[in-house]
């Protein structure tokens, strides 16, 4: 069985930039009946809003868009700069809880959280 890294980033475009505001990597254990992306994918959700997606052999290119925040990626010969500019960070570790009504779409499975946050987010954070 072989595993990927599948992320996505969502992200507002602001001049030449796209500022992400949501994403998430997941190391992911491909079975007979999954797929794989192939090089970085763009679909436009709305307006300046675009979803950024890739399967990835390694977190290497994640890791840089974290700790550089910033990250070149090239979609169909096409350049694009990936802006995270996050200020805190958090960790956790998700267990299923059935007690629990909220939604969870990976029920079955406990998994380890590393969360960052913009600025904006933090303040909202920090206030609650």
């Amino acid at each position: 069985m072989s595993f990927i890294y599948r992320a996505i980033c969502f992200c507002q475009k602001i001049g030449s930039n796209y500022n992400v505001f949501y994403g998430h990597s997941i190391f992911w254990k491909l079975t007979d009946i999954d797929y794989v992306v192939d090089g970085w994918k763009r679909k436009n959700v709305q307006g300046g809003i675009y979803a950024f997606f890739n399967d990835f052999p390694s977190c290497d290119a994640i890791n840089q868009l974290i700790d550089t925040k910033s990250l070149e990626i090239d979609v169909r010969s096409k350049k694009y700069n990936l802006i995270f500019d996050w200020q805190q960070r958090d960790a956790d570790f998700l267990i299923n809880d059935a007690g629990d009504d909220r939604y969870k779409p990976f029920i079955s499975l406990c998994s380890k959280a590393i969360y960052y946050f913009s600025s904006i987010e933090s303040d909202f954070i920090e206030s609650t």
